[in-house]
């Protein structure tokens, strides 16, 4: 199984996982008290997604595996939701990041600027102006934060069962059976020819 953020380009994904343990278990919760997620299905959620790249495509699936074609979708709907609200708070850390650092110096320049002779007041005028405005510009960057993905199509719970095919294992075991017959034949008629 490939992770979302590998077939992105990201490496850790493992806020994404408890976010989609954390949600998919609050959910059902609200759902109905007895239906929690099993212990064994939280600890093994990572093995039940597939994330693949679509051809030479920007288009990602997702797909998950569950007890229930309904369980699935919901699972690789809730995957890909999170996925995006993960990219979208990352996003929003990194703008209150530069925002802090850029204020901090501001703050810092300005107090450099009431101290400054006259010379250096015009520099660094100058300078504290760069920073207003940069901090003006990260700041409209938080009001148009969107994920950079978005969702084509959600997953619908397959009609009929995907694997294994019913016909696919009745031919097997008929295959099967005659092939046991006809060695059970031949190695009961050889043994009794050898005996004879």
């Amino acid at each position: 199984a490939t992770s979302l953020g590998s077939v992105l380009g990201f490496a850790d994904e493992s806020k994404v996982h408890a976010s989609v343990l954390a949600t998919a278990n609050s959910s059902q919760a609200k759902e109905s008290s007895s239906a929690r997620i099993p212990a064994a299905e939280l600890a093994s959620l990572q093995r039940k997604f597939t994330i693949r790249r679509r051809g030479l495509t920007d288009v990602i699936a997702v797909d998950a595996s569950a007890e229930t074609p309904e369980r699935a979708a919901e699972l690789a709907n809730l995957y890909a939701k999170v996925y995006m609200e993960e990219q979208v708070t990352a996003e929003l850390r990194s703008i209150e990041r530069v925002e802090a650092a850029l204020a901090q110096r501001a703050d810092e320049l300005k107090t450099e600027l009431a101290q400054a002779s006259a010379g250096a007041a015009i520099m660094l005028r100058g300078l504290y102006n760069d920073y207003l405005l940069r901090l003006k510009e990260v700041g409209q960057k938080r009001k148009v934060i969107m994920p950079h993905l978005r969702i084509a199509a959600p997953a619908l719970p397959l009609e009929k069962q995907s694997f294994p095919s019913r016909r696919l294992l009745m031919l097997l075991s008929v295959a099967l059976a005659l092939g046991s017959a006809i060695g059970v034949a031949f190695v009961r008629d050889h043994y009794l020819t050898a005996r004879s």
